[in-house]
């Protein structure tokens, strides 16, 4: 015997002004015919990907992934770049740097 769904009340409207109603399709011509023009003029996937808003392929589930490693990919090699990088006596004895302009020495004015 199959039973019956619950009925479940849900308020169309809040008192904040939100529609909470479950079928959110426009009900009058005028919201159906905005609607349909706002859909009409929307970005196509290849553009977003020109903006940089899409990452990869819109079917792609791994974009996201991707550009999170790649990310933390270039953060690494910037953080053992940096950790490379010579320090300030060192260039002042290549001749580099003069001492005057070492980070310690530098005025503060801006």
């Amino acid at each position: 015997m199959a039973h019956p769904s619950p009925s479940i009340s849900i308020p169309t409207k809040a008192d904040d002004g939100v529609d909470r109603a479950p079928d959110l399709s426009p009900t009058s011509p005028v919201d159906r015919k905005r609607m349909d023009s706002l859909l009409a003029n929307r970005a196509t996937p290849g553009d977003l990907q020109n903006k940089g808003i899409l990452k990869g392929a819109p079917n792609d589930s791994l974009a996201a992934r991707k550009m999170s490693l790649e990310k933390s990919m270039l953060e690494d090699r910037l953080d053992k770049e940096l950790a490379a990088r010579p320090t300030a006596d060192e260039l002042i004895k290549k001749g580099i740097l003069n001492p005057n302009e070492t980070p310690a020495n530098a005025s503060t004015a801006v």
